[in-house]
């Protein structure tokens, strides 16, 4: 047996319904990820930008299944891009008026509709700013 497979058998991992390793609690307590890594030690820059990457390309996939055809402007696609990172596809498809207004390339009505909810009451300035981009 080689180490890598040793390792993955001792330590276990859960998965969830998804095949995604998700965090859970060790035999001692300790809150870990994947195969016995600890996540109170935090994660090191490489991974983390690993981490941005993958969620950045879920938050892209999932932008097309609410607008299969992007031909927005670079502007446009990053900030509902970055919207659908934050807020995740099932939260995302509750912006109705948002995304009618954007169907229709009504972009001040879009950023309106951005701006008049309660997602841009928690995220203050982060929603102005997509609203300036849609815009």
């Amino acid at each position: 047996m080689n180490l890598i497979n040793t390792l993955k058998r001792h330590e276990g991992s859960v998965l969830n319904e998804k095949g995604l390793h998700v965090p859970y609690v060790d035999s001692v307590g300790v809150t870990t990820i994947a195969y016995g890594f600890n996540l109170s030690q935090g994660i090191p820059e490489h991974i983390a930008e690993q981490l941005l990457d993958y969620s950045i390309e879920i938050a892209k996939t999932d932008l097309t299944k609410v607008f299969p055809d992007l031909s927005f402007s670079q502007s446009r696609k990053e900030a509902l891009t970055n919207l659908m990172f934050n807020i995740g596809l099932p939260r995302f498809k509750t912006f109705k008026k948002m995304i009618a207004a954007v169907n229709k390339r009504d972009w001040t009505e879009a950023a309106v509709q951005l701006l008049d909810s309660k997602y841009a009451k928690q995220v203050g300035y982060r929603a102005e700013e997509l609203a300036e981009m849609l815009r």
